[in-house]
């Protein structure tokens, strides 16, 4: 189930960022400023990701235009 693997990849997360940090997001006393700022870097990572996925496809689809196979 798509939900379950969601919630498994979100402990799997925690588990790394206390590994990594020694806190949790709980414990995690940042400014707010300083969470939003955090937020918009992640987010402007992810554009950079699908931007990237973007390219990927067209470059497919357009492999797949040019040799007619379009399975």
């Amino acid at each position: 189930m798509i939900e379950t693997r969601v919630i498994q990849k979100i402990l799997e997360r925690q588990q790394k960022g206390f590994e990594k940090y020694g806190v949790t997001m709980f414990e995690n006393n940042l400014s707010f400023q300083q969470w939003l700022i955090h937020t918009q870097e992640e987010l402007l990572d992810a554009a950079i990701y699908l931007e990237k996925i973007i390219m990927v496809a067209n470059d497919a689809q357009w492999d797949l235009e040019r040799t007619g196979d379009d399975e």
